[in-house]
């Protein structure tokens, strides 16, 4: 066996007489101990690098796929939202052509009469009568 000589800091040299004592073994078998552990657990570089790329993929994998999810439903949403506008829409027109135009003397009761569809159009949307393609109304009636 070969002898060495090393230089500790005083606190380091506390721990190893701790441990040393602890453990029922001189310094030299603790130092010994702790060199085998250190040398026998040491990961070599190119694994810790394969095992990083190896998460770094599960990472990007699993936030493309969460991506391409979100925008998935913001499309959803958003094809909601515009089917329920061109409904809305839709169901303006149909009022004003079932009202009979002939007590719309005046530009200002063209306006009033505007005015009122869309209040009833805007009243519509919060309280969410169009559901997709089919009015809510239409669907508890029919039920």
């Amino acid at each position: 066996m070969q002898k060495i000589t090393i230089k500790i800091e005083n606190e380091l040299n506390t721990q190893l007489i701790n441990y040393s004592i602890a453990n029922n073994i001189n310094k030299s078998e603790a130092v010994r101990r702790f060199l085998k552990q250190g040398i026998d657990n040491k990961i070599p570089e190119n694994k810790l690098k394969e095992e990083l790329k190896s998460i770094k993929q599960g990472l990007l994998s699993e936030i493309k796929k969460q991506t391409e999810r979100m925008v998935s439903l913001q499309v959803k949403n958003l094809m909601y939202t515009l089917i329920n506008f061109h409904l809305f829409k839709s169901d303006i027109f149909i009022k004003a052509m079932k009202h009979d135009f002939s007590d719309l003397k005046s530009a200002e009761d063209v306006n009033n009469f505007v005015d009122v569809l869309v209040n009833k159009a805007k009243k519509s949307a919060v309280e969410d009568k169009v559901d997709g393609l089919h009015s809510k109304n239409k669907s508890q009636s029919k039920e």
